[in-house]
């Protein structure tokens, strides 16, 4: 069993290393096919692809890239409730000030959408977020234009 040497994205060469060490590289998406590599110290570089002995781990990978599989964790696609959710809950702060008209569309969306495990929930998360401080936002509008009503009937009394 001969060694391998390959050349990494950082353009440095990587090496002597065993055939099980670059099919590990390539099962944790540290090298893929066509990732330069070498067998033996005088060998020619050859796309990882080429040799036969990464055949079934390249497979492998590939096949689960293929399947849904993600090279990032936590790279599930979002949800498009949550996104609606999330677009609902900043238009409910954009309009706290008047009438948050979205933040119930907002909050019912993001509800639904954190239900599903299967997506990424954060802009689910977000746009509850954001309806429900759109709705206090407004509650606090209200409350402080009433406490400032009463201010004013308060100074037009005759004494």
């Amino acid at each position: 069993m001969s060694d391998y040497w390959i050349i990494g994205d950082d353009g440095e060469e990587y090496g002597p290393v065993p055939e099980s060490e670059i099919a590990n590289w390539i099962s944790d998406r540290r090298a893929d096919s066509a990732t330069l590599v070498r067998q033996g110290a005088q060998g020619a570089w050859k796309k990882a692809s080429e040799y036969p002995e990464f055949a079934a781990v390249l497979t492998a990978r590939a096949v689960t890239k293929a399947s849904g599989g993600t090279s990032k964790p936590g790279g599930k696609p979002p949800s498009g409730l949550g996104v609606a959710g999330l677009v609902f809950g900043m238009l409910s702060v954009a309009t706290s000030c008047c009438l948050p008209i979205t933040a119930l569309p907002g909050i019912v969306c993001s509800a639904f959408a954190l239900r599903q495990r299967d997506r990424n929930t954060t802009p689910a998360v977000w746009g509850l977020a954001l309806s429900l401080i759109g709705l206090l936002a407004y509650a606090g509008f209200k409350m402080a234009g009433f406490a400032y009503d009463g201010f004013l009937e308060g100074l037009n009394q005759p004494d």
